[in-house]
């Protein structure tokens, strides 16, 4: 688990963080780069979710938290459309959040990727509050623009909260 938050990432520390990604790939995103920066990921041509998944892997326990945590609070302060089910994505958001924080709380190490997955959830959560989801059925009518946006706020956070970060 990662103890303090990383200000950038090499090739190894990705396939330590054991991303999707082939070494092949890796070595052509990062371009001869030693290091990336948090704002280097931010940018990268990878889904946004893909960026958010690394973004939140560099975060330290508590920054993770704060993330799900805020990403929750997100989801219950979204704008819906008629008939979306802000309080069920809200609740689902705030649960990802709660159980990010037992692993934590109860200290499971070789449960951090799943910890991390939580976070993500609770990422998730928000972007579908934002795009006014009523149910998991009619995922295809979430607008693409509302998604979008949403996901550049959150990297916007991470990226902000990597860089305070001490």
């Amino acid at each position: 688990m990662i103890t303090a938050t990383l200000k950038s990432v090499t090739p190894g520390d990705i396939r330590a963080m054991l991303a999707c990604y082939s070494d092949e790939r890796v070595a052509q995103l990062w371009a001869g780069r030693e290091r990336l920066a948090a704002r280097d990921i931010m940018s990268l041509g990878i889904p946004a979710h893909d960026r958010v998944w690394c973004l939140v892997r560099m975060l330290n326990a508590p920054g993770r938290a704060a993330f799900a945590q805020w990403c929750a609070d997100r989801a219950s302060n979204a704008p819906t459309i008629p008939g979306a089910n802000r309080a069920t994505l809200s609740a689902f958001a705030a649960a990802s959040a709660r159980d990010y924080a037992e692993v934590v709380i109860a200290g499971d190490v070789t449960a951090a990727p799943k910890a991390a997955d939580y976070a993500i959830e609770a990422a998730d959560y928000a972007v579908d509050a934002a795009c006014g989801w009523a149910s998991y059925d009619n995922y295809e009518y979430c607008a693409d623009a509302e998604r979008t946006v949403e996901r550049r706020v959150q990297l916007n956070e991470l990226v902000r909260m990597i860089e305070a970060s001490e």
